[in-house]
């Protein structure tokens, strides 16, 4: 086992999990508290992802939702297919930002670990 420092008590320690269920529990992962055995510090916490379950019943209610304004919107006319539009293009940007977050953060931590491997 890898020994981490405790920021607590600043030993180097093999943590104890304490494993328990988030909100919504069936549609997520466990959480993991990993504690330090000395002072009872909670030193990280791992998991409590959503899970494949929980993704499908997303999608779900975001089609269900979905489907129900734009019907609302189709009886406004012109107007609500503009709102429809601005809507659309919303959603699609905040997906786009999002993905381009994700991938700058595997850039740097690629670039960091290309560091670490020329540093050694």
């Amino acid at each position: 086992m890898d020994h981490i420092q405790c920021s607590s008590c600043n030993r180097q320690v093999i943590p104890r999990l304490w494993h328990y269920s988030p909100i919504l529990g069936r549609f997520r992962y466990l959480k993991t508290q990993h504690l330090c055995p000395f002072c009872g510090v909670e030193m990280y916490t791992t998991g409590g992802s959503i899970n494949f379950v929980g993704k499908i019943v997303l999608v779900l209610l975001f089609l269900l939702t979905f489907s129900t304004i734009r019907r609302a919107l189709n009886e406004l006319g012109p107007v609500g297919n503009i709102l429809a539009s601005v809507i659309g293009l919303t959603i699609i940007a905040i997906i786009y930002l999002t993905a381009a977050k994700a991938v700058w953060r595997f850039i740097k931590s690629f670039i960091s670990g290309v560091r670490n491997l020329i540093s050694k």
